[in-house]
């Protein structure tokens, strides 16, 4: 009998709100573990803006800090007041040893990796068997290209993750950077948060919006593309063996054990895990607003 998959959400939310949708997804999840922010501020309001969207449904963490942070929107945020999260500190490792003994686990970066590198300096035995599928990277990087987001704010701990974990799948921005994955604000999403009344989706909706007026006019929904990855909802993936250099670049290597998905996404399958998820439609959101 196979044991059952424990999911850990690794998330920097509170700014481009690609975030959002990926955290209120893995929520709705019947076998969601945990949530800890990645990236975190001083304060811990990114763990904060995961609480709005999780409320009760899973247990939030607050992550650790990177060296060097990525932008955010969190100052324009009014994230409702709530308990604040616990840290890493306060029983993180002991919830991911406790279920470690009769589930297997699957870790979803879609931050920073400074938390997974932790972990694995904590108990370096987890990474034997832990599965993790991590929004990042570039394939077949230029010279002149912008480092990539996850990499840039704490590249040591990124090529610590990367030669730490044999079962480690990289799902990069050249993959997810796809206009079937664009949002703005004409997108069926905003029109589904828009007319709901569940606190998680103020919360998405007011990011969606002062990254519109703030930041830019969409969002590209990696990190949920990112979550159906991981799984299977999106199938007949190409996948290529890589190697991770310190500014995401990707590249080729056989001889390396860590995956990048490298072509091959099916977005209407994406799309359709989305609204199934969600227990919706953009049909019916269409006819409603009619």
């Amino acid at each position: 009998m196979s044991r059952v998959e424990k999911i850990i959400i690794d998330t920097d939310a509170g700014g481009d709100p690609d975030d959002t949708l990926a955290i209120a997804l893995a929520s709705k999840l019947p076998n969601i573990l945990a949530f800890v922010s990645s990236d975190e501020t001083g304060d811990g309001k990114r763990a904060e803006v995961v609480r709005a969207i999780v409320g009760g449904r899973a247990p939030v963490f607050t992550g650790l800090s990177s060296p060097y942070p990525g932008t955010h929107v969190l100052d324009q945020l009014h994230i409702p007041p709530t308990l604040h999260p616990e840290s890493v500190d306060d029983g993180f490792l002991d919830l991911i040893n406790h279920a470690a003994q009769d589930s297997s686990l699957l870790w979803v970066g879609i931050g920073s990796y400074t938390n997974l590198a932790w972990l694995h300096d904590k108990n370096p035995e987890l990474a034997e068997s832990m599965r993790v599928v991590l929004m990042g990277g570039r394939m077949n990087m230029k010279e002149g290209d912008r480092p990539e987001h996850n990499f840039k704010v704490d590249p040591e701990a990124a090529m610590s993750v990367a030669t730490s974990f044999p079962h480690l799948t990289y799902v990069p921005a050249t993959t997810t950077m796809h206009e079937r994955v664009r949002v703005d604000v004409s997108h069926p999403l905003i029109s589904y948060l828009a007319r709901g009344n569940e606190p998680w989706q103020a919360a998405s909706l007011e990011n969606f919006n002062v990254w519109f007026e703030r930041r830019f006019d969409a969002s590209y929904q990696h990190d949920a593309l990112t979550l159906a990855i991981a799984l299977g909802a999106v199938r007949n993936l190409s996948l290529t063996r890589v190697r991770a250099a310190r500014d995401g670049g990707l590249s080729e290597d056989e001889t390396c054990r860590a995956l990048a998905v490298s072509g091959g996404v099916e977005h209407d399958a994406f799309w359709q895990w989305v609204w199934n998820v969600l227990d919706a439609s953009p049909e019916s959101i269409q006819k409603d607003q009619s």
